[in-house]
């Protein structure tokens, strides 16, 4: 029975110590700016096609603070409407900080969800879109 609680003791205290060593994905400036950061980037280009509905935005901030492996879900086929999203992310690049280990930063993936409705006007060209209907988009410009 000693020889258990030992073992579970001292598996619980090298988690401990672990976790302690370990820091998570940081933003440059705090949380706070990081949301500005990411609602003004974002909201120019949801409103510029008229977006209403949730979609996740899933990368990677690598070793450097880089970021990598962009993935929008749900995916989508307008790839005009893909690439501005991704371009809005670059413009966040040089402000994150990659996640540490041990003393040495490794990768980690963040998913940042993103709800939004527009209020279109019936007299706005462009054609409406959620994303429930993200893959069978026409936008008319």
């Amino acid at each position: 029975m000693k020889k258990i609680f030992v073992i579970i003791f001292s598996f619980a205290l090298t988690i401990v110590f672990a976790q302690e060593n370990k820091t998570t994905v940081s933003y440059e400036g705090g949380n706070e700016k990081m949301a500005k950061d990411l609602r003004g980037n974002f909201e120019s280009v949801l409103k510029q096609y008229n977006f209403n509905g949730n979609v996740n935005i899933s990368f990677v901030i690598d070793e450097n603070g880089k970021i990598k492996g962009e993935v929008l879900e749900p995916k989508s086929e307008d790839n005009e409407f893909k690439v501005e999203i991704f371009r809005a992310l670059e413009r966040t690049g040089k402000n994150w900080i990659a996640a540490t280990k041990d003393g040495k930063n490794v990768a980690t993936k963040v998913t940042i969800p993103l709800n939004y409705n527009v209020d279109v006007r019936p007299t706005d060209e462009r054609t409406r879109f959620s994303s429930d209907n993200l893959n069978n988009r026409a936008l008319s410009r």
